[in-house]
């Protein structure tokens, strides 16, 4: 990223390099303009918000750590309601 922000939207302004094999949908690794981890979000080179980070953290995760929000979100709900 050109620019860091903590907002969920990185529009096309805001990115530096993005690596030649991300395709719609991937889940990337997102890097500030010093190279050091910033987070992961999705993809989508076409879109008029191209990239959406979903993480912010210098831990690397991958899609495992989603799903795990997901069971602590839907076991949440299960106990609570």
């Amino acid at each position: 990223m050109k620019y860091w922000s903590f907002h969920p939207c990185i529009f096309p302004a805001m990115l530096g390099t993005v690596s030649s094999g991300a395709k719609a949908g991937d889940l990337i690794h997102v890097y500030d303009k010093e190279g050091n981890p910033f987070g992961a979000g999705i993809y989508h080179p076409r879109a008029r918000v191209p990239l959406r980070v979903l993480y912010h953290g210098q831990e690397t995760v991958g899609e495992d750590y989603f799903l795990q929000l997901l069971d602590q979100a839907l076991e949440l709900r299960l106990q609570t309601l």
